[in-house]
């Protein structure tokens, strides 16, 4: 049997109506000699998820190794898929990305370099059901869209590549502990999810790489995109910036202090904004409203962490894939 080079890994959580979409993508591919795997990960999936995806995997010479994670949570899905990985290069997409047909070529060719940590490509949004409302337009970066230009490029400390079309070393993966818990919105323990994952990439001295050609389409639903949905992603976002300040410097409390001031002051300037431009509902209005739960939510959280002694111990975890 030949030797896998690619495991692509896919979290999944009742998948059922674009899960074969974008298996069917990953199995007809271009331009490819490297031979790979295909690992969807059912996070306790409670619709027909396992059924579509054991009978497409009947239908492929592509190897497609259905794996059940029960534990709920995103990072969860996606550390599991890791540790079943057998390719010295790792790929993790989302389960509502359909990528292109040169995507494994493209993703793998930076990685001739013996520095290259992590690759990531572009992420477009594609819209069913409609379109999203006008305001939405300036906060597509939310829903994961990605582009950086059309040069490939080694990004630096800061900048950062997103899960929905990402790949890594295994040793490199192995080395820094795996994904950290991130925002998805369904997930309640909250991190840094790819952020943190890069930063220790860069922390060990490899290359991050950002190359336009391995494209991903990340299908969203337009009716789905309402004022609720996107408080709550900047409730989410909120808490994993907390969950990040706390991990930097959980012991220093004068910078504890000063970080919940800030916050605090930050929160009363967002009230204010709020007020004035209700009438008009313009970018200022929800930047504002979006910035308020944000800071809110950072405050909430990082008191949280502070009290709960169980979820301080999660947040110092520095390994997710024991």
């Amino acid at each position: 049997m030949n030797q896998i080079y690619f495991s692509i890994v896919i979290p999944t959580y009742n998948g059922s109506k674009i899960i074969e979409e974008t298996l069917s993508a990953l199995c007809n591919q271009k331009g490819t000699d490297h031979i790979y795997e295909i690992i969807p990960v059912d996070n306790n999936s409670t619709d027909n998820t396992r059924d579509i995806i054991k009978n497409f995997s009947q239908q492929t010479t592509i190897p497609i190794n259905y794996t059940f994670e029960e534990r709920p949570g995103s990072a969860n899905a996606r550390n599991t898929g890791f540790k079943a990985a057998r390719g010295e290069i790792i790929g993790l997409i989302d389960d509502d990305i359909i990528v292109n047909d040169n995507w494994v070529r493209e993703i793998l060719k930076p990685y001739s370099d013996p520095e290259v940590g992590a690759v990531g490509g572009k992420i477009l949004l594609k819209w069913i059901n409609g379109t999203p409302p006008n305001w939405f337009k300036p906060y597509e970066g939310w829903l994961g869209k990605l582009d950086f230009g059309i040069d490939t490029l080694e990004l630096i400390s800061g900048q950062h590549i997103n899960a929905g079309n990402y790949s890594i070393r295994r040793d490199t993966l192995f080395k820094v502990g795996g994904y950290p818990p991130c925002d998805a919105p369904e997930d309640k323990l909250v991190g840094d999810g790819e952020c943190g994952l890069n930063q220790k990439v860069y922390s060990i001295g490899q290359k991050i790489i950002w190359t336009p050609d391995a494209v991903g389409l990340h299908v969203n639903d337009a009716s789905t995109i309402t004022l609720s949905y996107m408080l709550h992603r900047a409730k989410q976002h909120g808490k994993g910036n907390a969950y990040t300040f706390y991990r930097n410097h959980s012991k220093n409390l004068l910078q504890i202090a000063k970080y919940l001031f800030i916050k605090s002051i930050a929160i009363t300037k967002n009230v204010i904004q709020i007020i004035r431009y209700y009438n008009s509902r313009n970018r200022k209005y929800y930047d504002s409203l979006f910035d308020y739960k944000n800071k809110l939510w950072s405050i909430f959280y990082l008191l949280t962490i502070l009290i709960d002694s169980k979820l301080r111990k999660l947040v110092q975890n520095n390994n997710w894939l024991n």
